[in-house]
């Protein structure tokens, strides 16, 4: 059977055992009047004295062999704790890794749901156009009339201004006015009949001819 036990354990028996042999030893010395076989005791006692010195000397002679072994163990065990950090590293890599991979089959499922929406309802490009001028131009926000350059106040509604606004309230359909043109056709047939066909700007009164061209802001 093979002894498992460390060096240090098995000096530190020994010596044990050399300190009880010892006393054994001296006992039997003093007491050697008093038993008859005091000589055959001391004889085994000193016998195995000798036993346990050998035994001492036989492990010091292997401790350097221990000590290789020992320095051994300390630098596998540096090894093993080299490589367990190299482990958890790539498991933390992996992780990230994993989060990564996981989160861009999340967005690729995504843009192919919306991709396969897309495709089983087309939509034309000239109606998003379309959609789009109308409502720039009618949701568009313009500074004030009076505003000029270096007024502290915003060019643009505050927001109490714009809650009060049109925008925030709900929209109403307009009332339908007829165009201009309309109006001026319907007035121009009642004067002249139906039979004649006529410019639609004959009906209009004709301004008079001036030497100076008409403006607005004069």
């Amino acid at each position: 059977m093979t002894d498992c036990r460390s060096l240090r354990d098995c000096l530190l028996e020994n010596v044990d055992d050399l300190d009880y042999i010892t006393k054994q030893i001296l006992e039997s010395l003093l007491n050697r009047d008093k038993h008859r076989r005091g000589n055959e005791s001391l004889n085994s006692l000193v016998t195995l004295f000798e036993g346990r010195i050998n035994e001492v000397k036989s492990l010091l002679e292997r401790v350097e062999e221990f000590r290789a072994r020992e320095d051994l163990i300390r630098q596998l065990e540096n090894c093993v704790q080299e490589r367990n950090e190299v482990i958890d590293k790539l498991e933390t890599n992996l992780k990230v890794a994993e989060m990564a991979l996981t989160s861009a089959v999340f967005q690729a499922n995504n843009k192919i749901h919306s991709v396969r929406e897309s495709e089983a309802h087309p939509v034309n490009s000239e109606v998003v156009i379309r959609l789009a001028h109308q409502i720039s131009k009618n949701y568009s926000v313009s500074a004030p009339l009076y505003w000029q350059q270096g007024d502290p106040s915003r060019p643009f509604p505050t927001e109490p201004e714009f809650r009060a606004s049109a925008l925030a309230a709900p929209r109403t359909n307009p009332p339908v006015v007829p165009p201009a043109f309309s109006l001026l056709r319907q007035q121009h047939a009642a004067s002249s009949g139906m039979g004649r066909v006529s410019s639609p700007m004959a009906g209009m009164p004709q301004m008079p001819v001036q030497g100076k061209v008409w403006s607005p802001r004069t």
